[in-house]
């Protein structure tokens, strides 16, 4: 509960400081870390020309968790000679070079000193490098601790002590001397990840080509050895094939131009990982997570153990080989419909399309010969401009126009079509069989077989009468047709406003069958079976039509019943005499 509230205050301090706008290390807020307060590793007295005697030790840090001690136990050194350590005080991690306790020159002092000593450094290593053949772990600390004040607080071994000592005081005095002429050392390198490609290329099999390699800069991992990398990309369906030269990894990945779909951009993401710590500054903070050196000493040591990520992306795309088909298409009417085209790559069919008159785009088209060819084009002439055919050379954009002209239908047709003008016709003299009922109200015409006289005389009356041009069926003059039940006053049939000035000289002929007519009672006593037996078609003459007048002659106003019976037994009685003639 204590760390909980103790976080939640240093994050609201925080806040308000970047409120403030003043400066604080973000590091703050992260684990904090506690010295156990056991009885470390100690080293021997040393004695500084500032501060005279001093005592030294390696001190135990392990993280504090807000009630307890864990992880792993770290070894460091104190660069504050001044202050007193205290193991009820957290401290916070900051890299070396990001306080500003001393110079960045210093620093790599520092650091080197962490990293050229124990117990990063064994003591056998130690012992070889000043020549002594008996350096101890206790003289070891304590040349490492003075070298450290030496750079952060500016304290120097004391001349009278050690400038013609002997024994345990010559050996750190030797080591001392070692370790503060170390070079200094910057922050470690970090490995980079040196590519080549890619290159991208089509082979004469038509297979794309893409190769790249990778490796690391020479810089190694903490123990020194090298950094391992992989990569992964984006493309579907390409074989791949690794080749190992050293470190670096070459590879070629490979597959047939036809077979690409999809997206022509590639990435290739290459990664690693490479270990290695750095010296660590363990800084004092009080509750509320603000540094305060005042509250314990200051530590350095070296860092921990770290996997820094690696990573590089290499893009491209394929564009260089690909084309693309623009098909603008259109009509020559406004009821365009839906006509089919074949896109053939050389001799060998891409696709079919389908289009109605709207722009069509093909994308990935590889470089080669292409044309088009419509079918089922539904009675439409097709034009292309400015070519059927077309080539892709590279990374390109063709349009091809494609126009379809209707076809005109056969002008055979149209002059069929004229009906309208036979409609002039109706006009003459000579109507159509289905005006036949109104036509058969003459009876002058009916009365007019060439064997008898008498018909003509009855039909005397004509004269004055005007049927109009259309009230002339032949047909309606055959006797057999069935007769009205009443006389007309007046043809059916609209009659023009003047009569015309003379007849047709030639009257039309027409064959005629006879149908089976039925009769009314008979005013003689003839043999009708003998009458209706078959008679041989004959052609039949009729006398040219008499226009008829507005009304039938005025017989004695005779009931006209009595003049139809009497012209149906004349007729048939002329019929039954040409048969027996």
């Amino acid at each position: 509960m204590k760390k909980s509230i103790r976080k939640i205050m240093a994050m609201t301090l925080a806040l308000l400081l970047v409120a403030l706008g003043l400066p604080f290390e973000s590091y703050a807020l992260t684990t904090l870390y506690r010295w156990d307060g056991t009885n470390n590793t100690r080293g021997e007295n040393v004695y500084l020309t500032n501060d005279g005697e001093s005592g030294t030790q390696l001190f135990r840090v392990r993280e504090f968790d807000g009630s307890s001690l864990t992880g792993p136990i770290i070894e460091a050194y104190c660069i504050d000679l001044n202050t007193t350590i205290k193991s009820d005080r957290s401290y916070r991690v900051d890299l070396i070079e990001s306080v500003g306790y001393f110079s960045s020159e210093n620093a790599q002092k520092v650091r080197a000193i962490i990293y050229g000593s124990y117990p990063n450094v064994s003591i056998s290593d130690l012992d070889d490098e000043i020549a002594s053949n008996g350096l101890t772990v206790k003289e070891a600390i304590s040349a490492t601790q003075m070298a450290i004040w030496t750079f952060t607080n500016g304290d120097t071994p004391k001349s009278s002590d050690y400038d013609s000592a002997t024994g345990s005081k010559k050996r750190v005095k030797e080591l001392y001397d070692y370790l503060v002429a170390l070079s200094p050392m910057a922050t470690p390198a970090v490995a980079s990840i040196v590519t080549t490609g890619p290159t991208i290329t089509l082979d004469s099999s038509g297979y794309i080509n893409i190769d790249f390699s990778y490796e690391t800069n020479g810089v190694n991992n903490m123990d020194n050895s090298p950094v391992l990398l992989s990569h992964v990309h984006n493309l579907t369906g390409f074989n791949e094939t690794i080749n190992l030269v050293g470190n670096k990894k070459e590879v070629n990945l490979k597959k047939l131009a036809s077979e690409l779909t999809g997206t022509l951009n590639f990435q290739i993401d290459i990664t690693g990982s490479q270990s290695l710590n750095d010296a660590l500054i363990f800084t004092p903070v009080n509750a509320m997570g603000i540094v305060d050196r005042d509250l314990s000493q200051t530590l350095v040591s070296r860092g921990f153990e770290e996997n820094v990520p690696l990573s590089k992306q290499l893009t491209g795309n394929l564009d260089q080989f690909f084309g693309r088909l623009i098909i603008n298409k259109d009509f020559s009417d406004d009821s365009a419909s839906e006509i089919d085209f074949t896109l053939y790559f050389g001799e060998a069919v891409y696709g079919n399309f389908t289009t109605s008159g709207q722009t069509i785009t093909i994308e990935n088209l590889l470089i080669g010969d292409y044309s088009i060819e419509e079918f089922d084009m539904d009675g439409y002439i097709v034009s292309y401009t400015p070519s059927a055919s077309f080539k892709i050379t590279g990374e390109q954009t063709v349009t091809i126009d494609i126009y379809n002209e209707k076809v005109e239908e056969s002008t055979e047709p149209t002059e069929s079509t004229e009906p309208t003008e036979s409609t002039e016709p109706t006009e003459s003299t000579e109507p159509t069989e289905s005006t036949e009922p109104t036509e058969s109200t003459e009876p002058t015409e009916s009365t007019e077989p060439t064997e008898s006289t008498e018909p003509t005389e009855s039909t005397e009356p004509t004269e004055s009468t005007e049927p109009t041009e259309s009230t002339e069926p032949t047909e309606s003059t055959e006797p057999t047709t069935q007769p009205p039940t009443e006389p007309p006053t007046e043809p059916t049939t609209e009659a023009p406003t003047q009569p015309p000035t003379e007849p047709t000289t030639e009257a039309p002929t027409e064959v005629v069958t006879e149908e089976e007519t039925p009769l009314g009672a008979a005013m003689f006593g003839f043999n009708f079976d003998e009458i209706l037996d078959p008679v041989p078609e004959e052609e039949l003459v009729l006398d040219e039509i008499v226009p008829l007048g507005d009304a039938l002659p005025q017989t004695g106003q005779l009931p006209p019943e009595l003049f139809y019976g009497l012209g149906s037994v004349i007729s048939l009685a002329g019929l039954a005499v040409r048969r027996r003639k």
